[in-house]
């Protein structure tokens, strides 16, 4: 993973080595436009979300893992934990933390318009995010 790239272009994820000669792997990850993914060190997995109002996780081979139901409203954001333990899920008055295989642990619905960007404290505990309203959004990870 150190030396890849991934990138979400229309439906697709496409992982790009950066070493001469490695050949990159691309397949199709949604039924809709990709909107955002993001790929592990500490497990080597990629969620990814998108139009299709889904959110899924997938090996480095583009294997997939888990697959959501469709939700009513379009997935906006994913983002792993920095343990890889967790991931969140965002999307219009939706804030999710589901845990690797995809299974959700916690579900809360804050006023902040559709939630556009995540992202982690350092140590995992604290997760934030951006919501399209203009407020912020904190979700605690408590009795951990």
């Amino acid at each position: 993973m150190n030396d890849s790239i991934l990138y979400c272009s229309d439906k697709n994820l496409t992982i790009v080595p950066t070493l001469p000669g490695s050949k990159q792997i691309q397949w199709k990850a949604h039924d809709g436009v990709v909107l955002q993914a993001d790929w592990n060190p500490a497990n080597n997995l990629i969620v990814s979300c998108g139009e299709d109002c889904k959110y899924r996780v997938w090996d480095c081979y583009g294997r997939q893992l888990y697959n959501s139901l469709p939700y009513d409203h379009v997935i906006t954001s994913v983002k792993w934990s920095p343990n890889g333990d967790m991931f969140a899920v965002g999307a219009f008055e939706m804030l999710r933390l589901c845990d690797k295989s995809g299974w959700t642990h916690s579900f809360d619905k804050p006023a902040s318009g559709s939630l556009l960007s995540l992202d982690w404290s350092k140590d995992g505990t604290v997760v934030c995010g951006a919501g399209g309203n203009g407020s912020v959004t904190f979700g605690f990870i408590v009795e951990r």
